[in-house]
């Protein structure tokens, strides 16, 4: 639910272990902006007239898993999403498509910043069944299982449980 999802990635921004789990999955981008071009104007889908796109060169600190194309929000403002354009082991460079305010509300040189590919609006892949507790996981049928030993009907059960007590009192 869109509500899980949210609440999921407000979890990531305000808790910094939360943050380091998707850092060491390499669900984040890190470092320090060393170039910010406010002017970059691209033409988006679906428009005639190009737009502001800002670009956001960061020097990463830490590795990361993300490919181009990727989107990532900003850990500061949850507002500013931005897209992966090009990426290297040492350096990425990011296009912000929303929430920049026509490029006043975005990151300055020599600003250590965080993005997270986390949205509230697809979040994290479903959980693994494997990995759900069994208290919320669905109700699963019984399956047959042949163990070998022989199955008796419910009058079998009766009568083997009667035969056992006229026994007891032998």
């Amino acid at each position: 639910s869109s509500a899980l999802e949210r609440l999921e990635f407000e979890e990531a921004i305000d808790d910094p272990l939360i943050l380091a789990e998707h850092d060491a999955a390499g669900r984040c981008l890190m470092g320090q902006v060393t170039d910010v071009e406010k002017a970059q104007t691209e033409i988006k889908s679906g428009n005639k007239r190009p737009s502001l796109v800002p670009l956001i060169e960061l020097r990463l600190t830490s590795p990361t898993m993300l490919l181009p194309d990727e989107r990532v929000i900003w850990t500061v403002r949850d507002q500013l999403q931005a897209e992966v354009r090009s990426i290297d082991t040492d350096r990425v460079i990011l296009a912000v498509l929303k929430g920049h305010h026509r490029g006043q509300s975005i990151p300055r040189v020599g600003e250590h910043v965080s993005f997270v590919a986390l949205s509230y609006f697809g979040g994290f892949p479903p959980r693994s069944p494997i990995l759900t507790p069994w208290t919320h996981r669905d109700v699963e049928p019984l399956q047959q299982v042949d163990d070998g030993s022989p199955d008796r009907s419910i009058d079998e059960l009766i009568e083997l449980n009667s035969s056992y007590m006229v026994s007891e009192g032998d």
